[in-house]
């Protein structure tokens, strides 16, 4: 007797992901003033396909002393681009891609059919395969920080201190789904972006 072999959806959706990360600084100064400059940048590819994140962050900062006075101003930009696997918030159609992995048949073939979508067994069970090609959600984050601050020293045990600072953070999540999904076949197609900002 001939086995048969079936698909194995957790194979077809899982992979061994990279990670980088680089780091560049400079710093320097004199007796009277110091300065430092780091940039950082993360690429983490994530374990589902399709899917990652990817970290930007820029530091600067500088402080000068003069006599009893002193004063300087640090600043930090991050930027945060995360390609989110389509986790989903249920079971079935809204189960997302790890739950269709765990219930598609293995029957069912991990090959694009005539129609250019995986096929399905049900129309209850998305392909995981349909969510990873065809689903897009993706985070955009940035991040400013900054403060300014001056230092007066009046006695040696007595200082006063004056300190400015301003946080911003801006966010978008973009989600979409092509008509090749089952939720975006009913819609012929899906489309939403959330913003987000705090001060």
């Amino acid at each position: 007797m001939d086995t048969i072999k079936g698909t194995d959806w957790q194979k077809q959706i899982f992979r061994n992901a990279f990670f980088q990360k680089h780091h560049l600084d400079f710093s320097g100064g004199t007796t009277k003033s110091k300065y430092y400059v780091g940039i950082n940048y993360i690429n983490q590819g994530g374990l589902i396909i399709n899917s990652g994140l990817k970290k930007y962050n820029v530091r600067i900062n500088y402080q000068q002393n003069r006599n009893s006075f002193t004063y300087g101003v640090a600043f930090s930009a991050n930027l945060i681009k995360d390609k989110f696997a389509p986790s989903g918030g249920g079971d079935n159609l809204m189960g997302g891609i790890i739950n269709s992995a765990l219930e598609e048949p293995p029957t069912v073939s991990h090959k694009l059919g005539p129609d250019g979508k995986y096929p399905t067994a049900t129309n209850f069970l998305p392909n995981p395969l349909n969510l990873a090609h065809f689903m897009d959600v993706r985070l955009t984050e940035d991040r400013y920080y900054g403060k300014l601050f001056a230092e007066y020293n009046i006695l040696p045990e007595l200082s006063t201190k004056l300190v400015f600072g301003a946080d911003s953070r801006n966010g978008e999540t973009r989600i979409y789904q092509s008509s090749k999904t089952l939720v975006g076949s009913t819609l012929n197609g899906y489309a939403k972006i959330n913003n987000a900002t705090e001060h």
